[in-house]
């Protein structure tokens, strides 16, 4: 959480912050709660500057469960991720758990079973995207 976020980066100073702009927990996302989300990710991004700790964002995933409009919201905030990469490390690791095929969004591999939690590969495939941007 972004509380917990705040906490991590003031109390045990890691060299790097790895968190996503938004969170399956948030709910369904809708303009607003994407605006929110993006507000405390750059409100994390700010304060781990100043604790000197690297802000690592890295990128949402497809989740199957979301309609195209949801769906929509999520590519649009990527976007905002994207555009940071010039100023912070961004991670993006949503191309590669996306299936070409469109629908269900997410390759069945990485699906966890439920359309939104993914599987231990993909999670794999997550950390092998940030282990590459961190090198």
């Amino acid at each position: 959480s972004y509380r917990t976020g705040l906490a991590v980066a003031s109390s045990l100073k890691p060299r790097y912050m790895i968190f996503r702009a938004m969170s399956a927990n948030d709910g369904t996302p809708t303009q607003a709660l994407m605006d929110a989300a993006w507000s405390r990710t750059l409100a994390l991004i700010e304060h781990c500057r100043r604790e000197r700790v690297v802000p690592v964002v890295v990128t949402y995933p497809p989740i199957d469960s979301y309609d195209a409009t949801a769906w929509a919201l999520v590519v649009a905030q990527n976007a905002r991720v994207m555009a940071l990469r010039d100023y912070i490390i961004v991670v993006e690791a949503t191309t590669a758990l996306l299936n070409p095929a469109g629908s269900p969004r997410t390759l069945p591999i990485y699906d966890g079973g439920d359309g939104t939690h993914k599987s231990d590969a993909a999670y794999v495939v997550i950390a092998q995207a940030i282990a590459a941007a961190l090198s």
